[in-house]
């Protein structure tokens, strides 16, 4: 997870970068993209299994449910922030704002540690169940 956190500001930074070589536009989006399907894909898969990990089986549903419309919302606001910050400051000071955003992603990612979850800590594991005395 904290692999594709990383990823997603060095893919940001590719795009505004442009405007410096513009004879390597092409190749920088290119790889720009790349990077960013990559991360996107790692992203999700690592943050679904730790969600499965660390949510119990019975709000699972809810949880998921909360997370998807929270995130496909925050989509929606993004490109309209995006396209507003677009018309008042203009393209590359907007791209670098997403650069520092992503940036802030991955600060947060490991201030909460989870470049430790590989697995559960002793005290997030179930209950062990009563064990029956043994019959006559």
């Amino acid at each position: 997870m904290l692999l594709a956190a990383l990823m997603m500001p060095l893919n940001f930074a590719l795009v505004p970068l442009t405007a410096l070589w513009p004879h390597l536009a092409v190749l920088s989006i290119g790889v720009s993209f790349t990077l960013f399907g990559l991360a996107l894909g790692l992203l999700m898969v690592n943050s679904s299994a730790l969600t499965t990990a660390l949510i119990p089986d019975d709000l699972l549903a809810r949880v998921s449910s909360t997370r998807r419309t929270l995130t496909q919302g925050a989509v929606v606001l993004g490109g309209v922030l995006g396209a507003v910050l677009l018309g008042i400051v203009g393209a590359v000071p907007t791209l670098w704002l997403a650069v520092a955003v992503a940036l802030g992603q991955c600060v947060f990612l490991l201030r909460i540690g989870v470049p430790r979850r590989g697995a559960l800590l002793p005290s997030e594991l179930p209950a062990e169940p009563e064990t029956l005395p043994a019959g006559p």
